[in-house]
């Protein structure tokens, strides 16, 4: 329980940007609520103990002592190594060690990737003072056997073990009612940092293990009968005839090359009303393309971001799909359903397609060809995440002239990923994570402005449509909470040679989401049936926009006349604005009910 605390206070420690926004007072109260799952799963690691106690009290040999002190020595390295991968990792996602952060793990080059020069600093400090404070806890409790007192009498040892038995279950299982404890008995407050540091790490990383799996067989998310859910869903996606479409291409069938920011906010972007002067060649190419300024990312990681742009799937709160082959082996894809029209799709990424199961993602969905960093030149190859954006835009010059006419292509960019090191100085020169950030942005911007260059000047740019978008936003450079819609708020830019004259510089203000993209580009080119039910046109003018969006096992539903951020742990809206959050609210809890009905079908 000593150690719990400590861990809760190191995890509060290493937040301390997020923890300084909150009130003091309800944050001591989260050693207060997270009692009861520390109790839970000191019971849970104290079963091994109490089998190895009984034991000795009829076997007097050193194995036993050597093998409990062995045992207590790996629990306290495993509960102190998990809080602070914990902290770390919360820095950048917004939500606790589960386990979909930790299907990463296979990756660890990747992984190690997300920290700076300055959160390995962070990892190093804290990991030595962890190290203090468990050699404290250590030198100063009973872990000894012998130093628990003499055996006791035989007969009497079954009965103490029974007894104890029995309570040690009752801790675990948290009370004496129907529902066994979970996260929910953790949560008091209306700010989700207050509850996840109320939440005990170990805990809740051995249940996302279980729960994961249960997950898998039924859905966790309903509320109404599905026929009700179903109903509201539709309402929410009808689709109007396309007959008050803008047109958006001057050519019927244009080549079309789709460009993936990695990471891009909002707040860094003019357009969208953020900071102008961290991407200027970005907004520059706003005033001779076609912006959405109200579009949002479904998710917060670029696996969740492919499937959304890709597949029109949305975002899943507590796993990828992408992640599942055996779910995403039968999702519809826009490579594919282009192919039906003629087209040859390529992607072209600067990292290791393999990583969280891009390529056979990629494969499945229809990409006829995959260029990625085993294609490019060792000489130029960084030690992180894979090549810097100025190569990658440098091999899609190459590689786009190779695909046959009509193409689409896909290029996905890596240089503003954490640890953002990348060979550029600008303005934004401070330590901070967000100037690191506005820095690498700025670089990424400089290198897409080079290349608009560079590709006006090739032969096939008049007959190319070009669309930017990020996979994601991010917290950076304004600390978003993790459910908040300008987490998820993100550019939308289509310009190229192919663009529809009458449509430059338009600035369109309705709501949309990355999930509309591949039903929008097929609406386009005149497709009227498609199997993207969970997009919209986004060139329809009659139709009503909408985003949602998946953070920590809760759902964000923005609307033209407001928004709402609902917690499912909790129960509980989070955040809210409009005068109908009432009805959004159980709009967006439909939503995810009737989504998640159709990914336990795959």
């Amino acid at each position: 329980m000593v150690m719990f605390a400590l861990m809760r206070f190191l995890f509060i420690m290493f937040n301390g940007k997020i923890a300084s926004t909150m009130p003091f007072k309800e944050l001591a109260m989260s050693f207060v609520h997270g009692l009861r799952l520390d109790l839970s799963t000191s019971a849970y690691l104290s079963v091994i103990p109490f089998f190895l106690w009984l034991i000795a009290q009829y076997v007097k040999v050193k194995w036993v002592d050597y093998l409990f002190t062995f045992y207590n020595f790996v629990v306290l390295l495993a509960v102190s190594v998990l809080t602070i991968i914990d902290a770390e990792l919360y820095a950048f996602w917004g939500q606790k060690l589960n386990a979909y952060a930790s299907s990463f793990a296979k990756f660890p080059k990747e992984m190690f990737s997300f920290s700076s020069g300055i959160s390995w600093g962070k990892i190093i400090f804290f990991g030595f003072l962890t190290t203090f404070l468990v050699k404290i806890v250590y030198d100063n409790l009973p872990l000894k056997f012998r130093e628990l007192g003499e055996p006791i009498k035989a007969w009497l040892a079954p009965v103490v073990f029974i007894v104890m038995g029995a309570i040690t279950f009752l801790m675990i299982r948290g009370n004496v009612g129907m529902a066994p404890i979970n996260q929910s008995f953790a949560y008091y407050s209306d700010k989700p940092f207050l509850n996840h540091c109320a939440v005990n790490t170990t805990w809740n990383f051995i249940a996302s293990l279980t729960d994961n799996t249960e997950d898998e067989k039924k859905n966790p998310y309903s509320f109404l009968p599905d026929e009700e859910a179903q109903q509201i869903v539709n309402e929410l996606l009808v689709n109007t005839s396309n007959h008050n479409s803008f047109k958006v291409s001057n050519q019927t069938k244009p080549d079309i090359l789709l460009v993936i920011l990695e990471g891009w906010s909002a707040d860094v972007v003019g357009f969208t009303g953020g900071d102008a002067s961290v991407s200027p060649n970005l907004n520059a190419l706003a005033n001779e393309g076609l912006t959405f300024v109200n579009f949002y990312a479904n998710g917060n990681r670029t696996d969740k971001g492919l499937a959304s742009i890709i597949s029109a799937q949305p975002a899943l709160a507590k796993s990828s799909i992408i992640n599942k082959i055996q779910k995403f082996s039968n999702l519809p894809a826009l490579p594919k359903a282009l192919q039906e029209l003629g087209y040859n799709s390529k992607f072209v990424y600067g990292g290791e397609s393999e990583f969280a199961n891009m390529k056979a993602y990629w494969i499945n969905s229809g990409y006829n060809n995959i260029v990625d960093i085993h294609q490019f030149n060792k000489a130029i190859l960084p030690e992180n995440w894979g090549v810097h954006d100025d190569e990658l835009y440098n091999k899609v010059l190459e590689e786009f002239p190779k695909s046959p006419s009509p193409k689409f292509v896909t290029a996905l960019t890596l240089s503003s990923h954490e640890p953002y090191n990348v060979p550029h100085k600008s303005n934004f020169t401070g330590t901070s994570q967000a100037e690191l950030y506005k820095n690498s942005i700025h670089f990424s911007d400089k290198c897409l402005g080079d290349f608009m260059a560079k590709a006006k000047q090739q032969p096939w740019y008049n007959n190319t449509l070009i669309i930017i978008l990020p996979d994601h936003a991010h917290q950076e450079p304004l600390n978003r909470q993790p459910y908040e819609p300008t987490r998820f708020h993100i550019p939308l830019l289509i310009t190229g040679g192919a663009l529809n004259p009458a449509v430059k510089g338009l600035q369109v203000s309705k709501v949309g989401q990355q999930t509309d993209l591949a039903p929008s580009i097929l609406a386009m080119l005149g497709v009227k049936k498609h199997s993207f039910a969970w997009g919209v046109n986004l060139f329809d003018t009659a139709q009503a926009g909408l985003a949602t969006y998946t953070f920590d096992d809760g759902i964000g539903l923005v609307k033209s006349n407001g928004y709402v951020a609902f917690d499912q742990q909790s129960k509980r809206v989070i955040m809210s604005a409009g005068a109908d959050s009432l009805n959004t609210t159980k709009q967006a809890r439909a939503y995810q009910q009737v989504y998640y009905n159709e990914y336990l079908t795959r």
